[in-house]
């Protein structure tokens, strides 16, 4: 029950990054909102990949690690094309951000590119940590 709560949160931050996102360039206090409801964006998953590596859930690390690399993935492939696009023509470049602001959302939400991206990796790579067996009284 737990997992579907904390999936469902992630889904609503996810939302709500999605429909920030689609604002221009923020300023002020906006700005700080914004930044904010970004990194927290990712406490969900951090907490799901957290909960499912201490009870050694397979399936929940591997969704974590899957949803990380789809994110990158796709944004490896559309951030680029979204620059490029911008010096070929205005409306392919919108369209190319409105696809970018819903693969990754956090990352236009926050408006520090680098730092989405850096927390996407920072999940995908804790989960190929490896974690102690919890202690059994010994």
């Amino acid at each position: 029950m737990k997992n579907k709560i904390l999936y469902c949160l992630w889904a609503a931050w996810y939302i709500l990054c999605v429909g920030l996102g689609s604002f221009g360039e923020p300023e002020g206090i906006l700005k700080i909102a914004m930044l904010v409801i970004a990194l927290c964006f990712f406490v969900p998953g951090g907490l799901l990949l957290w909960d499912a590596k201490k009870r050694g859930n397979r399936r929940g690390v591997l969704a974590i690690r899957w949803i990380s690399v789809a994110s990158l993935l796709l944004t490896l492939i559309f951030l680029p094309a979204f620059l490029i696009a911008g010096t070929n023509g205005r409306d392919a470049a919108n369209l190319l951000y409105e696809v970018l602001i819903l693969v990754s959302s956090p990352m236009i939400c926050s408006q520090y590119w680098f730092l989405s991206m850096f927390l996407w990796a920072c999940l995908l790579s804790a989960s190929f940590l490896k974690t102690k067996p919890e202690n059994s009284g010994k």
